[in-house]
């Protein structure tokens, strides 16, 4: 039977070749694109679950509480990690993570081996407690876990920077140097003894590093008091818990470490600090908090994404389900014909589902063919190459293949069996089988469901697009176009001296405007400071602060609103600051101009400083965040931690590859010991649109492809009704018909279709699109024609379809149709 059946299933296939191909085509785009974005989101979804009791590591983000409103901060303060060791039992372990170049200049690791010195940027090095080894489950590949970061000046590699300096040798015991633009008036280079190997972090890991330097080299080299400060936030804390311990009961003892001191200071300028809990397989998704390690991505989208798979299937399933009923009107006569010689009901279904099966099937194949074709673009699109989590092998994709599989052949194939096993043979074979009003139903009902599918999906990937697009034609109140970034891996006063040397070789070069340098950049934190009033010390508020050259304020084109900008003719420049227009409105200042040669107080140097000039806010990073209160010093005159981390170039020309070249060059003549490396602001500023912009390129790849699937089954279907109405076209056209009016006629069923999705799917898209724009401070407005643009490319595309087969079957000869009926 099974044999007589899979025999049939192939006749059906090959006397039905045009419809067999639109079908297995249909599943095959069905089951591949829901295959990746399966394997896509099971990835995002399996982040930091590979530690060793993972459910009981934690991380101790900040909230922050303030009269601008509420911050959460991935970080914590140095003294909590060890107060929580020595006071809270229910806590294992608990550890800080430091970055060591937290200015962000660049940081050179190098060793000196029998062939010379061999060197690398570091890009992702933290100071770390030695704890945190006990707390995540890193392989160890040499070394001591044990002893690994418990001594000073002690460094643990990575699997992949061990091999770029120590190539095939065993770097256990050896020294390497790192160089690092560090504080400013103290240590920029470290001897490190490397004491261990790990492997690589996993991919699917939201902490990525190349090197963890212990703890204790931080405190003996740049500054040792730290276990009592709970003020610098910028320390990320990690505890792993017992079995037992009671999550709001141990976040209320965390909180409860702080001591009485700092919260009433901290109430004194309405501030409120309070450590949270976040289970660390909850980061990744669940976060998107200030000072985070790596970037995160959106649960939002990822529910979009699997929302969307289940829309593409549906639709190859529909499809499978409307051609295969409309093309049984032409099999009724085969069914009536096995029912008169005695096959049962259920020989029946079973028949039509093992059609569905072989379907099914090939669809499957189809898919995989598919997902190899268009992997490696999905990849482009995020970045990274696609993987399954761990603990995914071939059996577990096996298993989720063969149930695509055949909750493929219930869904589509169930259906279809019952109806067309249903045909009565005496009705068939008399020539009077009609389709009933339900069945009718239950078609157009189905399509209606495509077109509200087709409807959500491209209305989506139109407002995620034009979102995007706003975001990033925002006007920021600063250019970046056309700026070289260096970063300045120059330590000491030679930070200075030898910028300036390198602007003086940079401005004979005649296709570059200007030349300054800053301790950050825009899209970079801002390093936070406690300033007031001169006379009201008490009215203490947080502002960012951060050190400019006197070009500053020309090379980024921003808008001097009062005073005057830095200049080398006033020495006293040196105690002097800029301030931005929020900064002097929160001094007191509603007339900006008043704020001009006032003082104010910098708690953290105990200086009375003068403002000299306001200068009009800006967007220090995207969009997606309010603009910063901001104080500008020139160089390191009041804080010496913060030296030129980045000089920036500014060009005025289109030739770039000759402006580079010529760029390197002066670089390497006047700092040819150390490395260059460089990028360009207003591409690194626009990564922190790099999850929408993924976004809007996914939803569009997959709407892209739910609308080719819709499409085929839609032609597919007007197609085999359209033959199935040749003698109705016929009698129509004999009688006087044009063919305007045959078009407007068949038109009209398939636009009530699209009427009533978009009357469903409207509502839909404007509640859910609302709803994902309000987390956005800046937004587009959801205006009509936004709306109505995915119906009306819907309708000419029906348009199009139902005109061509109307066209098709209009042109035969009446004579010739109603002579063969």
């Amino acid at each position: 039977m099974i044999k007589k059946n899979i025999k049939l299933a192939f006749r059906t296939l090959l006397r039905s070749k045009s419809f067999s191909i639109i079908n297995i085509i249909g599943l095959g785009l069905g089951i591949g694109v829901s295959l990746l974005i399966l394997k896509f989101v099971s990835f995002e979804l399996s982040f930091d679950k590979h530690y060793t009791d993972y459910d009981q590591i934690y991380r101790v983000p900040l909230k922050r509480d303030t009269p601008d409103g509420t911050v959460i901060k991935a970080s914590n303060v140095p003294a909590l990690a060890p107060a929580i060791t020595e006071q809270i039992p229910e806590v294992k372990f608990a550890a800080r993570l430091f970055r060591q170049n937290i200015t962000e200049p660049l940081c050179i690791a190098s060793h000196k081996s029998e062939n010379g010195i061999v060197s690398f940027n570091l890009e992702e090095a933290y100071y770390a407690d030695p704890s945190l080894l006990d707390i995540f489950s890193y392989d160890l590949i040499a070394g001591s876990n044990l002893s690994g970061l418990k001594e000073p000046n002690t460094i643990i590699l990575t699997q992949t920077l061990a091999d770029k300096l120590f190539k095939h040798d065993s770097p256990i015991g050896k020294t390497i140097s790192i160089q690092t633009g560090g504080m400013e008036h103290l240590l920029t280079e470290l001897q490190l003894l490397v004491t261990g190997v790990i492997a690589d972090p996993k991919k699917h890991s939201h902490l990525q590093f190349e090197a963890l330097i212990s703890y204790s080299t931080f405190e003996e080299n740049f500054l040792t008091n730290l276990t009592g400060h709970w003020g610098w936030t910028q320390f990320h804390t990690y505890i792993k818990t017992t079995e037992s311990a009671d999550l709001q009961s141990l976040q209320q003892k965390i909180n409860d470490l702080v001591p009485t001191t700092y919260k009433e200071s901290l109430a004194e300028i309405g501030y409120v600090h309070e450590s949270l809990l976040q289970p660390v397989d909850k980061i990744h998704l669940n976060s998107g908090f200030l000072e985070e390690p790596t970037s995160t991505y959106s649960k939002t989208m990822i529910i979009i994404f699997m929302i969307m798979a289940f829309f593409i299937l549906a639709v190859a399933w529909i499809n499978y389900i409307n051609l295969t009923t409309a093309q049984s009107l032409k099999r009724s006569k085969e069914i009536g014909i096995r029912k008169v010689i005695g096959a049962q009901r259920t020989h029946l279904i079973h028949q039509f589902l093992t059609e569905a099966l072989l379907f099914n099937v090939l669809g499957l194949l189809v898919g995989l063919g598919i997902v190899k074709f268009i992997e490696p673009f999905l990849e482009s699109i995020i970045g990274r190459s696609m993987e399954w989590p761990p603990g995914f092998n071939v059996l577990s994709v096996g298993v989720i293949l063969l149930l695509i599989t055949i909750i493929g052949v219930i869904v589509a194939g169930g259906y279809p069996s019952l109806v067309i096993s249903s045909y009565q043979p005496l009705k068939v074979l008399k020539g009077k089988l009609t389709v009933s009003r339900s069945g009718i139903l239950m078609r157009k009902g189905l399509v209606v469901f495509q077109f509200m599918i087709s409807i959500i999906l491209i209305t989506t990937t139109l407002f995620v697009y034009r979102q995007l697009t706003f975001m990033q034609n925002q006007d920021l109140g600063i250019d970046l176009d056309q700026t070289l970034v260096i970063k300045a891996n120059v330590g000491g006063d030679s930070n200075y001296r030898k910028f300036n040397l390198l602007k003086e070789r940079l401005r004979d070069i005649p296709f570059i405007n200007s030349v300054t340098a800053t301790s950050t950049i825009p899209a970079k934190d801002v390093a936070s400071q406690v300033f007031s009033p001169l006379d009201n010390k008490g009215d203490e508020f947080i502002s960012g602060i951060f050190a400019v050259d006197y070009d500053f304020i020309q090379s980024f084109g921003l808008n001097l609103v009062a005073g005057r900008s830095f200049e080398r003719t006033y020495g006293s420049d040196t105690s002097a600051i800029l301030v931005s227009e929020s900064t002097a409105k929160r001094l007191g200042y509603t007339n900006v101009e008043d704020a001009i040669n006032k003082d104010v107080f910098y708690s953290r140097f105990d200086k009375r400083l003068k403002i000299i000039g306001v200068i009009s806010d800006y967007y220090h990073s995207s969009v997606k965040n309010d603009k910063p209160r901001l104080v500008y010093q020139l160089k390191h005159s009041i804080n010496p931690y913060a030296p030129y981390a980045y000089y920036l170039v500014r060009f005025k020309t289109n030739n770039l590859n000759e402006a580079l070249q010529s760029i390197e060059t002066a670089w390497q003549t006047v700092l040819p010991e150390y490395q260059y490396d460089a990028f360009f602001l207003d591409e690194y500023f626009n990564q922190q649109y790099l999850n929408e912009l993924r976004f809007s390129k996914l939803t569009g790849f997959f709407a892209a492809f739910a609308m080719l699937i819709g499409a085929m089954g839609l032609f597919g279907l007007v197609s085999f009704t359209f033959s199935l109405k040749i003698k109705e076209v016929g009698i129509r056209r004999a009688l006087g018909a044009s063919m305007i009016s045959l078009q407007k006629h068949f038109w009209k069923d398939y636009l009530q279709l699209i009427f009533i999705a978009a009357a469903i799917a409207t509502p839909i898209c404007y509640f859910s699109i609302s709803e994902w724009l309000s987390s956005y401070p800046i937004r587009i407005q959801i205006e009509w024609w936004m709306l109505m643009l995915p119906i009306l490319a819907l309708s000419i595309l029906i348009l199009l379809i139902v005109g061509r087969e109307t066209l098709r079957v209009g042109s035969i000869n009446p004579s010739k149709t109603l002579k063969q009926e």
